[in-house]
């Protein structure tokens, strides 16, 4: 009976170790990523700024070539309309922040309410026969 119960407290012991263990890697790796990008964005925020851009760019770039080459596989007529799909969203929302940023919020307005429309007609307005059916979604 003692036996068990030393075990059992071995374990528990065991576990949080563990947990500390991971818990401090998981502070320290942390500290190692946030500590130099904290002094980058406080030193010279125009560069952090433009880092932090590519690389969201480049993550989202990447998404997007996958999904189109999923979809170019599956059906190349689709992949023409699923980039003109995106290409309307991109550009639409673009010119909308571009336009937010240069303080005239009714053209950005007007932008997003175009994309939306235009998006519309591309998505739903095209002929149902090229539409994605369940079998065969679009992306």
């Amino acid at each position: 009976m003692i036996r068990n119960i030393l075990a059992g407290y071995t374990d528990l012991l065991q576990s949080l170790l563990r947990f500390v263990a991971l818990f401090a890697v998981s502070l320290g790796l942390g500290a190692l990523v946030v500590w130099p990008l904290w002094r980058l964005a406080v030193g010279n925020p125009q560069v952090y700024t433009l880092a932090s851009a590519v690389f969201a760019t480049l993550i989202i770039v990447s998404i997007i070539a996958v999904r189109l080459r999923r979809a170019y596989i599956r059906d190349k007529g689709l992949l023409y309309t699923s980039l003109i799909r995106r290409l309307i969203v991109v550009v639409g929302v673009s010119t909308s922040v571009f336009f937010v940023m240069h303080y005239q919020r009714l053209i950005a307005l007007a932008c997003a309410f175009l994309t939306l429309i235009l998006y519309g007609m591309v998505a739903f307005g095209i002929n149902p026969r090229r539409r994605s059916s369940p079998k065969n979604p679009q992306l």
